[in-house]
């Protein structure tokens, strides 16, 4: 009977301490997929900032020169904040990645126009 006691009593150790295990692990888990999940969202938000500072360039660029061609832009951008701003377009031709163009018409609420044979943007 001792000896019964003893062996329902390890068993039960060893349950709390699987249960305890398993806790452990889940939170932990936890922790990793909130910490991802921050990352990932400061990230987003550098990108938004980027993208608005890209932004406020090119609308800069065409308040004091009247106009901005789509190659001097690409070439800003690679250089500045880097090739994951630009894209090939199917035409072939590079240009600014969807959210700049997004954050840039924001900004100037249709006061430039892009002029598509010139390849360039400007007052309207």
């Amino acid at each position: 009977m001792e000896q019964q006691g003893k062996q329902d009593e390890q068993g039960t150790i060893e349950t709390e301490e699987r249960i305890e295990t398993q806790e452990t692990k889940g939170n932990r888990e936890t922790q990793q997929t909130d910490a991802a999940q921050q990352l990932q969202h400061s990230q987003e938000v550098k990108d938004t900032q980027v993208e608005q500072q890209i932004a406020k360039w090119m609308v800069g660029e065409i308040e004091n020169r009247g106009m901005l061609r789509q190659e001097e832009a690409v070439a800003h951008v690679r250089e500045q904040f880097g090739e994951q701003y630009v894209f090939t377009n199917e035409q072939g031709h590079a240009s600014l990645e969807k959210e700049v163009k997004k954050a840039f018409r924001k900004l100037h609420r249709g006061r430039v126009a892009w002029d598509r044979d010139g390849f360039f943007w400007a007052w309207t």
